[in-house]
């Protein structure tokens, strides 16, 4: 005659529901003697009634709000073992409330880590997290459920080209739902390429020039760069960093023109693209025009009323100057027609 064992666990197919659903128990390990089946009972060890019988049994609707605990033991003509239990969470309707974001960090460093905190919302019994590859919570990849509302992030590499940072997003959630909204909020990893914002193009010899760039979101320095010899950026000769991204040129005397270059640096010592400028001492002269487009016939149909201007002007019937504001394809056109006038000016800005 074989003896009862008792099992060595019990589980459920899921450990929360929602209220009115049912869920599988199960049984591992132990062993039935003569005549002997498994009994669940839910509240107690042998406490009521039988709910079910044998290693997988499924429940009955559960409804209410609270925890359930389920009970099974091995029963038969020897006797009965001890028992194992399962506890199963269940709910009633899901998160109530919107979630926020109460803290997080605005930047992080590869290799680094940091916490972010939400807001508990009630009813809630997880918060789900999501973020990019290149991000861990509490040591898991994206997604992941936490009871707390607190997460440890992981820095595990930078995002995809082209994308500055990482977007970490939370939601709560219950087994009847998800929480009215999900709150994302964005950390930084790299720095973009700087923009000019004041940037001279012209450099007379033993003068200084101002440049600037907008200030970069998450940089905490700028790295500027001149080329052509002749310059010395703040005093500090060719290249130097500035915690502001303004910068002053001195041009020597023999300076003949050269590059300025700016990027810029995180405090994790990341360094984003460079932004150039090309600066010289003189204008660039307009280049060779070839064709004559659509706009550039239009001052054809000017030279007539130009040159009637121009007649009243020599005669004296016009006292002002006549004024023609030309681009460069204009003016190339214009300067062709020039021998239909007995006065004609050009100055070249």
């Amino acid at each position: 005659m074989r003896s009862l064992t008792p099992a060595t666990s019990a589980s459920a197919s899921a450990s929360e529901i929602c209220s009115g659903n049912n869920v599988t128990l199960s049984l591992t390990g132990g062993s039935l003697g003569t005549s002997a089946s498994w009994n669940w009972y839910e509240g107690g060890c042998g406490a009521g009634s039988v709910i079910g019988t044998g290693s997988t049994i499924t429940s009955g609707a559960i409804t209410g709000a609270g925890v359930r605990t389920f009970y099974a033991r091995a029963e038969g003509l020897c006797g009965t073992t001890s028992c194992v239990s399962v506890s199963v969470t269940v709910t009633v309707g899901p998160p109530a409330g919107s979630i926020a974001v109460i803290s997080f960090p605005a930047s992080g460093c590869v290799g680094g880590t940091a916490t972010m905190t939400c807001t508990t919302v009630p009813n809630a019994t997880g918060y789900s997290w999501s973020g990019p590859a290149g991000i861990l919570f509490d040591g898991n990849p994206s997604p992941y459920v936490s009871t707390s509302t607190t997460v440890t992030l992981t820095y595990a590499a930078l995002p995809p080209a082209g994308i500055s940072g990482w977007n970490v997003c939370v939601f709560a959630k219950n087994a009847c739902g998800n929480s009215l909204n999900t709150k994302c909020s964005w950390i930084r990893a790299t720095v973009s390429t700087p923009n000019y914002t004041a940037a001279p193009v012209i450099g007379c010899p033993s003068t200084t020039g101002i440049y600037t760039v907008a200030t970069v979101d998450g940089a905490t320095s700028y790295n500027w760069s001149i080329t052509g010899g002749n310059a010395s950026i703040n005093g500090a000769g060719a290249s130097t960093s500035t915690g502001v991204p303004t910068v002053n040129v001195a041009f020597g005397a023999g300076f003949t023109g050269g590059t300025l270059c700016v990027s810029a640096t995180t405090a994790c010592g990341y360094t984003g693209g460079s932004r150039c400028v090309n600066i010289g001492i003189a204008p660039l002269l307009p280049g060779v025009i070839s064709g004559l487009t659509q706009s550039a016939q239009e001052v054809l149909l000017l030279i007539p009323s130009l040159r009637l201007l121009m007649q009243l002007h020599t005669s004296g019937l016009q006292q002002e100057p006549v004024f023609l504001w030309l681009d460069q394809e204009h003016l190339q056109l214009f300067l062709q027609q020039e021998h239909l006038f007995q006065e004609v000016f050009v100055l070249v800005l």
